[in-house]
């Protein structure tokens, strides 16, 4: 199905709102999905959220309840260190080949975690859910996460450890992997590396997009988007948030319109599939236009008998 939406004349990219995890999970997705559709009829059809902290029957109930209505979903998740036990942007880390290098502490704990992920998936999978599983995001920007911005080759092969893993051990067969690095951009403390460099292979990728977050219009072409597109796979924005003014991480309240990125997605950016809007003050529910964007004809919902209104 995501192949053919950028042919069709209408009804083609897929809107998603993230929730987080499962702690919040509930709350994020009542106070954004489930107002918006109280308020306009109409929803978010992707509904992201993240594995960090662990799962929860709730989560994986709420999840299933929304693929039952025809919704998709989309996981990411903020691994714990392997090296310390730490969070994700614990940055005291050891040689990543050691991930994938039997025998040693690391690897061991690595292994610990892809168990307890794939436990949590399999209740998805056993649910009925399909997860566009997005591991490993923003592998390109320094700074951010354990895995970022590491060893291109050692990188490849942890991604494919995981594919591996999972898709044939774990039988995962209720996965769409996305590779989401980062938009590239510069600044004085820091740069991206190229958007494709960590692209581990087509044969264990299914969609590639990127985050972005920006003051302004999109502006892809100079943010990496022409090599993500010679890859060959459909595209998306895996995240995208309007940053606030002058510094200002999010944006106040109702201060941003999402009219203005519906328009240019169909003017300039057509092939998009889909975009997923991050939580808290970047989410729609929370700026303009939410109510002109959700009933748009370009935007892609079920149809009639999976649930659509």
């Amino acid at each position: 199905m995501l192949t053919e939406l950028p042919q069709r004349p209408d009804h083609r990219l897929i809107w998603g709102q993230h929730c987080g995890g499962q702690r919040q999970l509930a709350r994020r997705q009542a106070a954004t999905v489930g107002q918006l559709r109280e308020q306009t009829g109409r929803q978010p059809w992707l509904l992201g959220s993240d594995l960090i902290g662990g799962w929860s029957p709730e989560a994986t109930a709420l999840l299933a309840a929304h693929a039952r209505t025809g919704g998709l979903v989309t996981i990411c998740y903020h691994a714990p260190n392997p090296w310390t036990g730490g969070p994700s942007d614990d940055r005291q880390i050891g040689d990543l080949a050691e991930l994938t290098t039997p025998g040693t502490a690391a690897y061991a704990a690595w292994q610990q975690t892809l168990t307890a992920a794939a436990g949590w998936l399999r209740e998805l999978r056993e649910a009925g859910v399909v997860v566009l599983w997005r591991p490993f995001h923003e592998m390109n920007l320094p700074g951010s996460h354990w895995w970022a911005s590491r060893d291109r080759v050692a990188f490849v092969a942890l991604w494919r450890q995981m594919f591996d893993r999972f898709s044939r051990v774990e039988g995962l067969d209720n996965l769409l992997w996305v590779y989401s690095p980062n938009a590239e951009w510069t600044a004085p403390t820091r740069a991206t590396r190229p958007t494709a460099e960590y692209y581990p292979g087509g044969d264990c990728v299914d969609l590639v997009g990127c985050d972005l977050y920006t003051r302004g219009p999109l502006d892809l072409a100079t943010a990496g988007w022409p090599a993500l597109q010679a890859l060959g796979k459909p595209l998306a924005l895996c995240e995208f948030g309007p940053r606030g003014p002058a510094g200002e991480r999010e944006p106040p309240d109702q201060t941003y319109d999402y009219r203005g990125l519906l328009q240019q997605i169909r003017e300039q950016y057509p092939e998009l599939v889909y975009v997923m809007c991050w939580m808290d003050s970047f989410a729609l529910a929370r700026q303009q236009g939410a109510a002109e964007v959700l009933v748009d004809e370009w935007l892609w919902r079920p149809p009639p008998a999976a649930g659509a209104r």
